[in-house]
């Protein structure tokens, strides 16, 4: 009887393990992207922009975040063959980051809540597929997920005449 029961719940603990792990697999991720190439008044010239939106209770490091250099920056990595110019040297982010000085980061740290999209400007006179890899890490007050990558694929949309 003794033996039976011990059974019981051995196979009862290793079941609940189980579903616990299955569960935390299919929790959703607390950053969705949106990534869009979209024209703008200028012929020619197209914006790419990256949305974040982000669950609330969580973060992600700005373009530059900061503090001692422990951080990982969101930032956005193109592949080389591209036959487009960049209208601006630099990413772009369409709102602040907010500061926040931590115990135990040495210096001023800088991320996004809520929403952020990271943009820069394009040129291109022919329509083609753009692709990069939006690297990232997302925070919340307990802890840091392992860093991340985002790929994405999309075409810049030159309207025939």
């Amino acid at each position: 009887m003794r033996f039976v029961l011990n059974s019981t719940v051995f196979v009862l603990s290793i079941l609940s393990l189980c579903f616990a792990n299955t569960f935390a697999q299919t929790q959703e991720d607390p950053v969705m992207w949106e990534v869009q190439v979209l024209p703008t008044e200028t012929n020619g010239i197209f914006k790419l922009e990256a949305q974040a939106k982000i669950a609330k209770g969580y973060h992600i490091w700005a373009l530059e975040a900061g503090g001692d250099g422990s951080l990982i920056d969101t930032e956005v990595e193109m592949d080389d063959d591209h036959k487009y110019l960049w209208v601006e040297s630099e990413w772009q982010a369409n709102t602040k980051p907010i500061p926040v000085d931590l115990d135990y980061i040495d210096g001023r740290i800088y991320w996004y809540e809520s929403e952020v999209t990271i943009h820069r400007s394009m040129q291109s006179d022919v329509s083609m597929t753009v692709e990069g890899m939006i690297h990232y890490q997302v925070c919340n007050e307990q802890y840091c997920y392992p860093p991340e990558a985002y790929e994405f694929k999309k075409m810049i949309p030159i309207q025939e005449k």
